[in-house]
């Protein structure tokens, strides 16, 4: 779903890997566009009056990162400016670091000791790219954390998962 973002200047705070779009509606025909050169890719534009930002896989730049498109609308209505950070993701470990990229090893239809991923903030749901593996599963901890747990059912070769 495509949020509206509302006339004037924005900030957004964003997560690495979590699908995003936005919406910017121009009361006047945009003049100009400028755009930071790692936000170039997701920008486009759908007519003179609005722009669309967005990314169906989420920012895949380096992060944490500040992003901004700026809007130029000429006249009376001057410029605004869309800014997005883009933090490296929303999980850390007890540790209070991030998860970041996390090697685990689990072994054909051996039960293993469920992992916490939990979140700077209160989360409705998770879910991998790609989907699980028969047997594994995550299970609410908390209002921000989630176990994964199970115990894995078939035999799969090495496979790197998205966490989001």
């Amino acid at each position: 779903m495509t949020e509206e973002l509302p006339y004037g200047n924005n900030a957004r705070s964003l997560f690495k890997y979590e699908p995003f779009s936005y919406i910017y509606y121009s009361p006047v025909p945009i003049v100009d566009i400028t755009t930071s050169p790692n936000l170039v890719p997701y920008v486009t534009r759908v007519d003179p009056s609005a722009i669309v930002i967005s990314a169906p896989n989420g920012y895949q730049g380096i992060a944490p990162t500040t992003e901004s498109v700026v809007v130029d609308q000429g006249g009376d209505f001057g410029v605004t400016s869309n800014t997005f950070l883009f933090n490296p993701g929303r999980f850390f470990d007890s540790n209070a670091l991030s998860f970041g990229n996390r090697t685990f090893t689990f072994f054909n239809r051996e039960a293993f000791t469920p992992i916490l991923f939990d979140s700077c903030i209160n989360l409705a749901s998770v879910q991998t790219i790609p989907t699980l593996p028969p047997g594994l599963q995550f299970v609410r901890d908390s209002s921000s954390g989630f176990l994964l747990s199970g115990t894995p059912l078939v035999q799969i070769p090495t496979s790197n998962y998205r966490v989001v």
